[in-house]
């Protein structure tokens, strides 16, 4: 049985998206840029298909 899922976020109107993390990295940049410690809302996708990279993060 094969599942065709929609991954869906609500649209951005002021912010910043980094994509095309590789995989397993995106987790390190929210550390590293401190982005655990903030209260504004963060939306990240772990390990998410990619057609060029097979497996990507985002935020």
């Amino acid at each position: 049985m094969t599942h065709d899922n929609k991954l869906q976020v609500e649209a951005i109107k002021r912010g910043t998206v980094i994509d095309h993390i590789p995989a397993q990295v995106g987790f390190k940049l929210l550390t590293l840029f401190k982005l655990t410690e903030t209260d504004q809302r963060i939306t990240i996708g772990l390990n998410l298909p990619s057609g060029e990279m097979g497996r990507k993060d985002l935020i």
